[in-house]
């Protein structure tokens, strides 16, 4: 319509919004059957099709809301020691798996003997009982090796040298000798000590020179030499010399005769100091000569010692040698008592015993029994266990049996470990240890002991969580419910039941045939299953409070896994909007001034609902343009409006929870009588 409304050859049809079926009998029909498309919607929409379509408020999206697991503070659970919402889950609560850590920080929290063991530096070990500062010794008991020290003990023979007697023989004035790798185990460069044991197989001044003990770069190679001679010359001296790292003579000190006595046992050491410059030499305790005061520098290339001989090995030897120790700092430096006792192990072969003084009580079968620890070679660990607090321990063999408390009768870690579980179930435990060393040259180290129980899960039938406070949904603005889905897992022996509330917890209902209110909320019996919620979940009353939920959680086994609920999603229908608009296209009917009549319409208005019909007219576009809908219509009223086009406002109003409907509208002619339109 421009400047004037005509209908230049078209149809009626095509200018009308509401699609007319005839017009006859003077008035026109607007039925929704025919699609009610054209217009203005604002608020307002179509809503079905064919027949029953009609025009009402607009229907809003649905509703989604969540009850995500995510904050244990959202949910209560009935028995918070056997069930939980923890980790964005709601799952029975893990009982046992409780472990117990013994570890070696604190001696007074073991008991042992402090003669053989010691706890040091979160370490229980078997006490060094070599003398301090030492590094290696020999005491020939059984070989030309080394008893103990701090590096390779291999001793090897040359010229058939050999123990015999309990000590090292070197009789015979022959060409025999042990060698040592010093480099390891025998000198400490600048200060040191060396002290043996020297039993001449002469009597007075040696036939020929005799040499002890040397220390030096290599075989052959003088550098770096500290050695002990009995000369054969000068009454019997003692001679001491030293060597720098290129081989020459620095000192050489005869500091005294030894008139040696055949088959007489004597203690010879050798203190050094050549940083500071004091060097003594005690025989059988006694300083023989003066203190040599040369100082110097020896390079740290040292690879030899050698017992028997020189550096070239073409010395003879005839004595005895016992009771070899060096140390790496000087031991005397005034005459002092001989003959003081060295143990014949540095760590006692002897398998003493440790226990902690703490147990710990356990109601289930243990799971494992394990050890952190050091284990050289020739050294190990073993355990007893008891289930008394130690009145009685036991150990594995083919079977848990009463030991008799001996290493023999004791069993590794991961022995004990892989038989734990048929360990009696209850009890106080505590465990007995043995640290053992084949040889008593190295000993193992014990940092901590750990037990543990296995997690289990409560079995009991009726622990649940249930929402609260932030976690449930308030059904505001919702018409109905639609859907629900749980985000969960069903392991193998679990269960997972539901109620529902509507009232905020008052009370709870389940599902048979309806939904009721249960007179026994807290048992899982009266639960209904997820696949038994979801289903019949969109027939939930909304009742008057929030909707909350209640999650029964059920395991068969004790070893089973928890079953699990970690989201539960909701989907409502949000009803309608409260207010909305129609307006209609102008109809035009190609007469100029055309009297408009009766107006009537067929529409439902549900409680809480208004529906207001409003109508002007024009002939040209200006005129609607410039008109303002008149007063509200009633079903009979006169339209009261003049103009060659019509238009039609529909004003809805509702409560949210339904619309009005509009399904048609007429409005008579007063003139012309009758127009015909082509279909």
């Amino acid at each position: 319509m421009t400047n004037r409304i005509t209908h230049e050859g078209r149809s009626v049809a095509d200018d009308n919004p509401f699609p007319v079926r005839t017009v006859t009998n003077n008035k026109v029909r607007w039925i929704t059957s025919n699609n009610w498309s054209t217009g203005e919607f604002s608020g307002t929409s179509v809503i079905g099709s064919g027949s029953s379509a009609y025009v009402g408020l607009s229907e809003l999206s649905d509703n989604a809301d969540n009850i995500p697991y995510a904050t244990s503070t959202s949910y209560t659970p009935s028995d918070g020691a056997k069930i939980e919402v923890a980790s964005g889950k709601a799952r029975l609560k893990a009982i046992g798996g409780t472990s117990m850590n013994w570890p070696y920080t604190t001696p007074a929290n073991y008991s042992y003997s402090t003669s053989v063991v010691e706890v040091t530096g979160g370490v229980a070990k078997l006490l060094d009982l070599s003398p301090t500062d030492s590094t290696f010794y020999a005491n020939y008991d059984s070989d030309v090796n080394g008893t103990w020290g701090s590096g390779d003990l291999t001793g090897t023979s040359s010229g058939g040298a050999s123990v015999s007697g309990g000590k090292l023989d070197l009789k015979g004035g022959t060409v025999q000798y042990v060698s040592y790798d010093a480099d390891l185990n025998a000198d400490s460069l600048q200060t040191g000590c060396i002290r043996f044991t020297y039993t001449p197989d002469y009597s007075g001044v040696p036939a020929a020179s005799q040499l002890p003990i040397l220390i030096s770069k290599a075989s052959g190679n003088l550098a770096n030499l500290i050695q002990i001679n009995h000369l054969s010359s000068g009454g019997g001296d003692i001679r001491v010399q030293f060597y720098d790292t290129a081989g020459s003579l620095i000192s050489q000190h005869d500091l005294g005769a030894y008139s040696a006595s055949s088959g007489v046992p004597r203690e010879m050491e050798l203190n050094y100091n050549f940083s500071g410059g004091i060097t003594q030499f005690f025989l059988h305790g006694t300083q023989l000569g003066s203190t040599i005061t040369t100082s110097f520098t020896r390079g740290s290339d040292i690879g030899l010692m050698r017992v028997g001989s020189n550096v070239n090995g073409t010395l003879a030897a005839d004595f005895e040698i016992d009771d070899l120790i060096v140390f790496s700092t000087v031991q005397h430096t005034a005459n002092y008592t001989a003959g003081a006792s060295i143990p014949q192990e540095k760590y006692s072969s002897s398998d003493p015993k440790i226990i902690p003084t703490s147990s710990f009580s356990f109601t289930t079968n243990l799971t494992s029994f394990s050890q952190t620890s050091t284990i050289p070679t020739n050294t190990s660990v073993r355990h007893i266990i008891s289930h008394d607090a130690g009145t009685t321990f036991f150990w594995y063999s083919g079977g848990w049996t009463v030991s008799a408390e001996t290493f023999a009768e004791a069993n590794s870690a991961s022995t004990i470990n892989t038989n734990i579980s048929a360990f009696t179930n209850t009890g106080i435990f505590i465990y007995s240890s043995f640290l053992h060393s084949t040889d008593g040259v190295k000993t193992p180290e014990l940092n901590d002991i750990q037990i543990s129980e296995p997690i289990v899960l409560s079995t009991d039938d009726n622990l649940y969580v249930d929402t609260k406070d932030a976690a449930q949904i308030a059904p505001t603005n919702i018409i109905a419910w639609l859907t629900s889905n749980f985000i969960s897992a069903i392991q193998t022996n679990t269960a997972i039941g539901v109620l529902l509330s509507k009232d905020g917890r008052v009370s709870w209902d389940t599902y048979s045939g309806g939904w009721s209110t249960t007179g026994s909320p807290t048992l899982r019996a009266s639960s209904i299953s997820l696949s038994d919620a979801t289903l019949n979940f969109p027939t939930f009353p909304l009742g008057s409070g929030t909707l909350d939920v209640r999650v029964f959680l059920k395991a068969d086994t004790i070893t089973a896994t928890t079953p699990e609920v970690s989201n539960i999603s909701v989907t409502s229908d949000a009803g309608f909007a409260t207010s909305g608009r129609y307006r209609t296209a102008t109809y035009d009917s190609t007469y100029w001034d055309l009297d408009w009549g009766t107006f009537s319409e067929s529409s439902t208005l549900p409680t809480g609902t208004t529906i207001t019909f409003r109508t002007k007219a024009g002939n040209t576009t200006e005129d609607m343009d410039a008109e303002s809908f008149g007063s509200a219509l009633s079903d009979g009223d006169d339209a009261g409006v003049i103009g060659q086009g019509i238009q039609f406002r529909i004003d809805f109003t509702g409560d949210g929870n339904t619309t009005g409907q509009v399904s048609e509208m007429t409005v008579k002619f007063t003139s012309p009588a009758i127009v015909y339109v082509a279909p």
